[in-house]
């Protein structure tokens, strides 16, 4: 799956559809090109719930040159609000904005976007869905409903025992897909 390239979406839900039109757009990806820009989370893998925001990742070293621009030009959209913090002591920018019904989140890191968790997070739960098949997508959607982040989610529906189901999540990304179907008894 290349998930850098956004027309996997046409083929989607009509949120998916909905959610290209509004990329489109916006000209963002375009517009963050340089930083290697990745849409993850919910929506690409057919999960999202209402609320559900389009989270797009960013590779930057940069950050006072990023995040001017991103002021700049998404600075005048409804609930524009960016947040710089550390996770880990690593520097990361939050932007957050509405357009066109839904939010946009820009988590920007210098980390490669493919190294980053959030990605790295969508490629095992898209292992997982496969292997779960489609009645896992219904429940991951209503467990959300009910008010579960997504990694708690996938734990809590594939029973999954951990503390942390964030870290948990990226400990079986190195697990074959025959290893996580013993792990979970499948």
């Amino acid at each position: 799956m290349d998930w850098q390239t956004l027309t996997y979406l046409l083929r989607g839900t009509e949120r998916q559809k909905a959610a290209y039109k509004t990329i489109q757009s916006l000209n963002i990806i375009e517009t963050l090109k340089a930083f290697d820009p990745i849409l993850v989370g919910t929506i690409p893998l057919k999960i999202d719930i209402l609320n559900s925001d389009l989270d797009i990742i960013c590779e930057v070293h940069d950050f006072p040159s990023f995040n001017p621009l991103l002021q700049d030009i998404y600075g005048n959209h409804t609930g524009f609000c960016q947040v710089n913090f550390h996770i880990n002591d690593i520097p990361t920018s939050v932007t957050n904005f509405f357009f066109e019904g839904f939010e946009f989140e820009i988590f920007a890191q210098p980390i490669p976007t493919k190294q980053q968790n959030a990605y790295r997070h969508m490629i095992i739960e898209k292992r997982l869905l496969s292997i779960g098949g489609a009645e896992s997508y219904r429940a991951i959607r209503d467990l959300k409903a009910t008010g579960y982040k997504t990694e708690p989610a996938f734990v809590a529906y594939f029973q999954i025992e951990c503390d942390d189901p964030y870290l948990k999540l990226l400990e079986m990304e190195s697990m074959s897909d025959d290893e996580i179907k013993k792990m979970l008894s499948l």
